[in-house]
């Protein structure tokens, strides 16, 4: 498997940084490579995915919400929340998103391919074992929401209620970059793992509102490392 283009974009947040290169080569057969993990090596993955429909966050804030509702009360939801509350940052302050939350996606996209171990069944269980976030968060490059979101959603209570929801929002064509560790990369080489993370974006989404179709990505590029991150 050989190494791709290598990019050098730097963040200047732990939560969003560039895991640390490896500066080894990618398996190619010729033996040199110790096969410790089978017949590659684990390799990290740098994703970029653009948004092809809007993104709707909404971060739950357990501070505001034990606070607006006070112990021993019932809990409900909040009626207008403050926006800010409903956002991830990053330490240079540009909007974020859990990279477990990206690796979720893949993983649950999972359940349209056949598992490779087995004779039956679909490939979430190896996927969730395979992924790793190599980073807590994945940014979005940008500072603000482009707008807030409005319209009737039902909650999570037994009844389903509507009630109007408020989220930030950003539009179409939002970019996110997201690293993603490779552990077992003799079941997920490259070429298989995109073809996963393709079908994520199609029919799962990142973000709020995925049952309404929104957070659907496409693959914009990537790149891949050799070696597992925290291997130093």
């Amino acid at each position: 498997m050989a190494k791709s283009s290598m990019a050098t974009a730097e963040t200047a947040t732990s939560g969003n940084r560039k895991p640390p290169a490896t500066n080894r080569p990618v398996e190619n057969g010729s033996g040199d490579m110790p096969r410790r993990f089978g017949v590659e090596m684990p390799y990290t993955m740098r994703l970029q995915l653009r948004g092809v429909t809007p993104l709707l966050f909404n971060r739950m804030d357990i501070e505001a919400y034990d606070r607006e509702s006070g112990p021993g009360k019932k809990r409900k939801p909040r009626s207008r929340p403050e926006y800010e509350s409903m956002i991830w940052r990053n330490e240079a302050g540009e909007l974020a998103i859990p990279t477990a939350n990206i690796v979720a996606s893949i993983v649950a996209a999972g359940k349209y391919f056949a598992s490779p171990i087995a004779s039956n069944g679909g490939a979430t269980a190896t996927l969730r074992d395979a992924l790793v976030a190599a980073t807590e968060l994945s940014s979005f490059g940008a500072k603000e929401w482009d707008c807030i979101d409005f319209r009737q959603a039902r909650h999570g209570d037994r009844k389903g209620t509507p009630k109007p929801t408020y989220r930030p929002r950003l539009e179409p064509g939002w970019r996110v970059e997201a690293w993603i560790t490779v552990t077992i990369p003799e079941l997920y080489g490259p070429a298989r793992l995109l073809e996963i993370v393709s079908r994520a974006g199609a029919a799962m989404g990142i973000g709020d509102g995925r049952k309404i179709g929104a957070g659907r990505y496409v693959t914009d590029g990537h790149d891949v490392d050799a070696g597992l991150p925290w291997e130093q």
